[in-house]
């Protein structure tokens, strides 16, 4: 799976679908409605504005941001939504690449803006979290993106050590 360099959704819902967390109904209704959903968030997005977004950033919609805005639930049961914090985290542990729930209160934000351009963060969906002179902590959405793991490298000249966060979490702690 490492070679991979794109976060599909046909990839997260053969996890979740793996996991138990969706069914082959699901799965193929997720399919199906993936443009409309992919469309419609954008379409909020640009409706809201978002501050410092550009085109390209708005462009990109994760996979579990299309299954949460499918409105699914775990197993067809309403009280257990499949909410894109569930979905990235079944897929964090699918790769063996650790979650983390993002608290932006135990953040060092001037580490992360020191170590990352906020255009480079909301363009790539990746957010510093922790650091110090050997190794960064950096959560990513997309932890499978070859380009974006030897950019960060390249740019924090420490080791790297990848987490996967909900995208929805990285951008609210970007702005």
């Amino acid at each position: 799976m490492a070679a991979r360099t794109e976060l599909t959704l046909p990839l997260l819902c053969d996890v979740l679908e793996r996991e138990g967390l969706l069914s082959p109904e699901q799965r193929r209704d997720a399919l199906l409605y993936e443009e409309r959903e992919r469309a419609r968030i954008l379409h909020q997005r640009a409706g809201a504005g978002r501050r410092g977004a550009s085109a390209s950033a708005a462009e990109k919609v994760h996979p579990a941001e299309v299954i949460a805005a499918l409105g699914l639930n775990v197993g067809g049961d309403p009280r257990f939504p499949l909410t894109e914090q569930l979905a990235v985290e079944a897929f964090a542990r699918a790769i063996n690449v650790p979650y983390v729930a993002l608290d932006p209160l135990k953040i060092d934000a001037k580490l992360a803006v020191q170590t990352l351009s906020r255009p480079f963060a909301r363009r790539h969906q990746a957010v510093v979290i922790a650091g110090d002179d050997a190794c960064v902590t950096v959560a990513v959405a997309n932890p499978l993106d070859v380009e974006l793991v030897d950019n960060l490298r390249t740019f924090v000249r420490r080791q790297v050590r990848l987490v996967v966060a909900a995208p929805s979490d990285i951008q609210r702690v970007i702005t």
